[in-house]
């Protein structure tokens, strides 16, 4: 929305000294977001009176005239296509760097120098609409005739009176401020944030006419809150005073006529519509507000035909539609140049009913833009007496010539609120003096009655609709006026204790950390709850479930016992996506024993045991080994010392018995990792080879310490060696670890890597292949001595274990 500063001058005492950029500043830190300001002086630099001295033909064109043309200081050669130019005319003249309309379309474009069928033109003569002069100084197909009043070389600007300052404001930043799609409420705002006095709206006292019996039915009460009009007799229709037309062009409005002027006049100064018809065109002075009966067409001031359904709410006479309501105007009661009599209307409409039917007939106007904000139904009133008073101020022969008639179907709501300076102290966090509240919220038009500690604040009729509702509001708009700007800034004086560390929750961050970060495993969050046909896919006792009184379903009867459950539905469901992927769940699972937590607080009664389990499924061909690489990495960045060791039998054999370990902490089993069984796989729907991994993770944070142990780096380098072998099915790996260790102190470490079984070694047999790291602390490793060591280990695993190198 474009506010002119001259305009707003009428109303506000703005500082001289105040530059136009410093009040767009106040603004936004107060008000609205100024996206831009336009200076018209500098819009119309370069454009000037010129005097056409010499008119020529062109060399290459029959319409075109090569023309001399001077100013008070040069002369310029002009080609020019204007079909009214003559010796001596005054024009206006566009000299390179002007900004310019081609044809009064578009946006301003800057002139240059250019050469037209081969002649140069150093500018141009301009129409009326490439300069944005008023309809008046408009020519068919010829350029502007500025007579011999002006000055030759006089600026523009200056003619017309164009030194406006527009400021550009972006229109979201006031969709909730109906009150502000007009220069008075915006100078209201202006008023109060530069503690100036706001001036009234020159309103004359009305005298009503009797001649005419205008009548006024409101059908749809529910869409039209009010609505007043009232008839005018001797209007002559003429171009509206120069100060009128400057003002409308500066907002951005074309200037049509004196009527249609002053409708949009009162529609930018205050931000209520308005329109005025012709009254010869309606039928016996009746106006009727209803809906359309939803197959009608209607054609619009623009000229266009309009399908209408039944919710289009119409301005109708006794025969007709001649408006849509809020909208736009009907072709068939446009005021034109022979009218001499109108019926001004100013109404009031439901902004939801104005906007579906702006929407669906694809048509926005400015009305529509205001009556979709909801406007008060009392500044209608305000705009009547306003359009009467500047219609007898233009047109001084005019004379009402009917009662002024007033429907009015809405209740006023009055809105108080108390404001308590205590809060207010609190919310802005500072002391602001309550005489500056009060003349704050009194500049803003509100009601305020001092009741020492607290105000009692009246909330005015233009700002109860979607803005004053709270104490809070009342706190924003004096802070805001006040100054954001002129409160200090403080930091909070409150005292602050420091949250208790949480080392379980910090741990588990870690936990999480590491499978998701290094690991590459994504988590996945399950209920609880599983099913019976869940229990018996993995051939587990029922009874060593916890049942649900109060099932949600028949598929969320028991509490789980295992995180597998849900993991292996969680597998079924991702292999409709993906071929490969790791998941992992961190929760409790439920067993039918005896727990740490009271089932009330003064219950001797426990609830079930809920301990906690993190547990993860792998869906790869080479499973078995990802998934204890996985547990190694984990425990290893958690820094704690772990072992596997072969594990008979886990949740009834569902791991396969050829590839299944326990992981022991200390001197406790306290998880275990191995494949799924196929069997177990098939009863869930899954083709594919799964591996799966449990720890208690209850047990496990028990040797989770944050004390950090730290070794010095080893001055010598190691030596690293592989050792494959084959061995009996039934030899455990961890034996063969252990053995390796113990055969020399030059053993830093030992790392079983990879796991093989074939057909072609033997059905039960396996091959193992393991990293193993020498290192010598006081001297650096010779070839000679880890070889012999490493014939030592070779000989005693062949004695012991009946081993195959390979």
């Amino acid at each position: 929305m474009k506010i002119s500063l001259n305009w707003l001058k009428q109303y506000v005492d703005i500082p001289k000294s105040l530059e136009p950029h410093e009040l767009a500043l106040k603004l936004t830190m107060a008000t609205v977001e100024v996206e831009e300001i336009i200076d018209e002086k500098e819009r119309f630099n370069n454009i000037l009176v010129g005097e056409i001295i010499e008119i020529v033909d062109h060399p290459d064109a029959t319409k075109l005239k090569v023309c001399n043309v001077r100013t008070d200081t040069d002369e310029y050669k002009i080609v020019c296509g204007g079909n009214n130019i003559y010796k001596g005319m005054k024009s206006v003249l566009a000299l390179p760097g002007a900004l310019i309309k081609w044809h009064g379309e578009g946006e301003f474009t800057k002139l240059a120098k250019v050469k037209i069928r081969g002649v140069e033109s150093n500018g141009m003569l301009c129409a009326a609409e490439e300069v944005d002069l008023p309809d008046s100084y408009f020519v068919e197909e010829g350029v502007v005739d500025l007579g011999n009043k002006v000055k030759v070389g006089e600026p523009l600007a200056e003619i017309f009176g164009l030194d406006d300052v527009i400021i550009d404001i972006d229109n979201k930043s006031i969709t909730h401020r109906s009150d502000l799609w007009g220069h008075y409420g915006m100078a209201r705002e202006v008023a109060a944030i530069l503690n100036k006095k706001l001036g009234l709206l020159k309103n004359e006292e009305l005298s009503e006419g009797k001649e005419v019996n205008l009548k006024i039915k409101i059908e749809d009460n529910e869409n039209c809150l009010r609505y007043m009009g009232v008839a005018f007799k001797n209007i002559k229709i003429e171009p509206s005073p120069e100060w009128m037309q400057n003002l409308l062009t500066a907002a951005g409005v074309r200037p049509i006529n004196n009527i249609v002027d002053i409708s949009n006049f009162v529609m930018l100064e205050l931000g209520q519509p308005t329109h005025a018809f012709d009254r010869k065109n309606i039928t016996d002075d009746t106006i009727i507000v209803k809906k359309a009966k939803g197959s009608e067409k209607f054609k619009t001031l623009d000229d266009i035909e309009r399908d209408l359904d039944k919710n289009t709410l119409l301005i109708c006479d006794k025969k007709k539609p001649v408006a849509l309501a809020g909208i736009m105007g009907g072709l068939n009661s446009e005021v034109e140049n022979d009218t001499n009599e109108i019926i001004f209307e100013v109404a009031n409409f439901n902004p939801v009913n104005v906007r579906k039917t702006a929407t669906r007939l694809d048509l926005r106007t400015d009305a529509v833009t205001r009556f979709e904000k909801g406007l008060d139904p009392n500044l209608t009133e305000v705009a009547m007496k306003r359009v009467i008073t500047l219609i007898h101020e233009i047109i001084p022969k005019a004379e009402l010539s009917s009662k002024i008639v007033d429907i009015n179907n809405f209740k006023e709501t009055k809105r108080e609120i108390e404001l308590d300076l205590a809060f207010l102290k609190r919310r802005v966090g500072i002391e602001i003096p309550k005489k500056e509240v009060i003349r704050i919220l009194e500049s803003l038009e509100f009601k305020v009655d001092d009741n020492k500690e607290t105000l009692l604040v009246t909330v005015p009729s233009f700002r109860t609709k979607k803005d004053i509702s709270i104490v809070e509001d009342l706190v924003e708009e004096v802070a805001r006026i006040y100054g954001y700007d002129n409160i200090e800034h403080i930091m909070p004086n409150v005292s602050m204790e420091p949250q208790e560390f949480n080392y379980e929750r910090a741990v588990e961050r870690k936990v999480k950390n590491v499978l998701v970060n290094i690991c590459g495993l994504n988590e996945v969050l399950n209920y609880s709850f599983i099913s019976e046909k869940q229990i018996s896919n993995l051939d587990l006792n029922i009874k060593d479930h916890l049942e649900l009184k109060n099932t949600l379903s028949v598929d969320q009867k028991y509490l789980r016992t295992t995180l597998l459950f849900n993991l292996l539905s969680n597998v079924s469901k991702n292999l409709r996506f993906f071929k490969e992927f790791n998941l992992f769940e961190l929760g409790r699972v439920y067993l039918d024993k005896t727990g740490e937590y009271h089932t009330g607080p003064k219950k001797k009664e426990f609830l079930a045991s809920q301990s906690k389990e993190l547990a993860g499924v792998c869906v790869n061909k080479n499973g078995f080994n990802q998934v204890k690489g996985i547990i190694e990495t984990l425990l290893n960045e958690l820094e704690v010392k772990y072992e596997f060791k072969v594990k008979k039998k886990v949740l009834s054999n569902i791991l396969n018995k050829s590839k299944r370990l326990e992981i022991i902490v200390g001197d406790r089993e306290v998880g275990y990792l191995g494949e799924i069984d196929d069997k177990y796989l098939n009863k869930n729907d899954i083709k594919v080879s799964v591996s799966y991994w449990q720890i208690n993770y209850s047990e496990i944070i028990k040797y989770v310490t944050d004390k950090k142990k730290y070794k010095s780096l080893p001055k010598y380098p190691g030596m690293t060696y592989d050792l494959s072998l084959s061995v009996s099915d039934d030899v455990s790996w961890a034996d063969i670890k252990h053995e390796v260790e113990s055969s020399s102190k030059l053993i830093q470490d030992v790392k079983l890597f990879d796991v093989y079984q074939v057909s072609k070694l033997g059905g039960d047999k396996k091959s193992l292949a393991f990293h193993i790291h020498f290192l010598d602390e006081k001297k650096t490793l010779e070839t000679s001595e880890v070889e012999k060591i490493r014939k030592d280990i070779v000989n005693k695993l062949i004695k012991k274990f009946k081993v195959e190198i390979r």
